[in-house]
């Protein structure tokens, strides 16, 4: 959406009501999201742990390891007290490159004392390989722009690579980006709404069977392509297709053989077969459009659908959209 002040945005509305969170001063955004985002029942209990803030940061304002959700946030935070119609400073995102380094290149010796703890505690849980998931979030209020969002993704390619060479056992997924008012009220939204998209996406004539129950609800099975949920999954991003999942992608493991190691490995080698291998996609949608075949009521042909959210199949769909290149029809 357009912004043309902080009070258009429906996070910042919630968040000034956020008393409890007002002693934390400009961090009580990035707490607040990361509230929301983890689904912590209060911030407020690990909020002095993972605070970093300070003249001896190392650009990283939050530092939060989450052994039990398998995950780590890595936050830098910047909170204008104007609307800033321009966006946030890409110098500050530009800043994130260095958090990066003092978490896994600098020598934990060399590492501020204040902070030594929290980034000894991120390296320890990875070498353990209890991470399956880094959150490295450039968190503001300002509307997202193209130039604040190339740091994040250079720094994402560049922990990727670090990962891959210090801890080659694990797939580690590394989500780096801008997090501004756009993907704020995203996430305000989805805990009233559990479908983010609204758009009206073709799905090319598929044919297949529908049901419908007392006007309560409808729904269409049908078989789509790998390629499909890849350019669905590419298009919109994890958390706005699994909005109204209880679980996201959790990532693949080789060294564990996992089950989505196995989903990405018959998607490259054995396509012929993974519709009978895999246990479907079950999906909520605000609306579909389909066109009856004459004499058969419950048979149609699938046109369109308005929005989308995966809500069994997180799995499938994620492995198959983490094998490089294009994916072959399933």
């Amino acid at each position: 959406m357009e912004y043309t002040a902080l009070n258009d945005s429906p996070y910042w509305v919630a968040l000034q009501q956020r008393d409890d969170l007002k002693e934390h001063g400009n961090l009580n955004s990035a707490l607040y999201a990361l509230e929301l985002h983890g689904e912590l029942d209060d911030v407020n209990l690990i909020a002095p742990d993972i605070i970093t803030e300070g003249g001896d940061d190392e650009n990283i304002d939050i530092l939060y390891v989450d052994r039990d959700g398998k995950r780590i946030y890595l936050i830098q935070s910047f909170q204008s007290p104007l609307f800033r119609s321009q966006g946030a400073k890409p110098t500050k995102a530009q800043e994130t490159a260095y958090a990066e380094t003092a978490l896994f290149s600098a020598d934990l010796a060399s590492i501020p004392a204040r902070i030594r703890t929290q980034v000894a505690e991120a390296r320890e849980a990875l070498k353990d390989g209890a991470i399956e998931r880094l959150n490295i979030w450039f968190l503001h209020n300002c509307p997202e722009t193209d130039e604040c969002e190339r740091p994040l993704k250079a720094t994402g390619m560049s922990v990727i690579s670090k990962l891959k060479n210090d801890y080659p056992g694990n797939n580690i997924i590394v989500d780096s980006r801008q997090i501004g008012l756009n993907s704020l009220d995203e996430l305000y939204n989805s805990q009233h709404s559990p479908i983010l998209i609204s758009d009206v996406i073709k799905t090319n004539e598929l044919p297949g069977f529908f049901e419908k129950n007392n006007d309560e609800w409808q729904s269409f099975s049908t078989s789509i392509s790998g390629e499909f949920l890849k350019e669905l999954y590419e298009n919109y991003g994890e958390d706005r297709l699994f909005s109204a999942n209880v679980r996201s992608y959790m990532g693949s493991n080789k060294r564990d053989l996992s089950i989505n190691d196995r989903i990405k490995e018959t998607a490259q080698n054995d396509s012929g077969n993974f519709f009978v291998y895999n246990n479907g996609v079950t999906a909520l949608v605000h609306d579909f459009s389909f066109s009856v075949i004459p004499g058969h009521p419950s048979l149609g042909v699938l046109d369109s659908i308005t929005g989308i959210s995966i809500v069994n199949g997180a799995q499938t769909t994620g492995s198959i959209s983490h094998i490089k290149g294009k994916t072959k029809k399933t």
